[in-house]
């Protein structure tokens, strides 16, 4: 089942509307880069599309232990708008250099395991910015955190 949400920004001249869509994939056993633990999380397809150049891109968000244990397999519209916020801040950052993201994360710089983080990482910010402008992102993080800043208070 496929959950969405539509954000709509007016960022002046020019309005931004996305499309976040969610939908479950399957259980996996840990988290990518991550040692084996025994913990099972959820895996869903975050597909963002940028609704005025009909461009998208897919992500993918990893559920808590708990949600897996309780069977939650649907994502709602506050648990998009959290997965969302997770894709934001990770691609937000702008780091010259490997060892920059190391110092600015706390990872060791001689490691391959820090290395693949950081590979994924850009990755995804490439990803991301291949369909919004760091503009948009920007105005679409500052949006979404208001949201859940909402959504929490109640």
């Amino acid at each position: 089942m496929k959950n969405y949400i539509e954000i709509l920004l007016d960022a002046g001249e020019e309005e931004t509307y996305a499309r976040i869509t969610s939908s479950f994939v399957d259980t996996v056993y840990q988290f990518p880069f991550e040692e084996k633990n025994g913990l099972c999380h959820n895996k869903f397809r975050i597909t963002v599309k940028n609704m005025n150049t009909k461009k998208y891109k897919i992500f993918y968000f990893y559920g808590s232990f708990n949600d897996f244990r309780i069977g939650k397999t649907n994502m709602s519209a506050t648990d998009i708008y959290e997965a969302f916020n997770c894709l934001l801040m990770e691609v937000s950052g702008e780091y010259d250099s490997f060892e920059e993201f190391c110092q600015e994360f706390n990872y060791d710089d001689d490691s391959r395991k820090s290395e693949k983080v950081y590979k994924a990482l850009k990755k995804n910010q490439n990803k991301m910015l291949e369909i919004l402008s760091r503009d948009e992102l920007d105005k679409l993080q500052n949006y979404v955190e208001k949201y859940l800043e909402r959504s929490w208070a109640v």
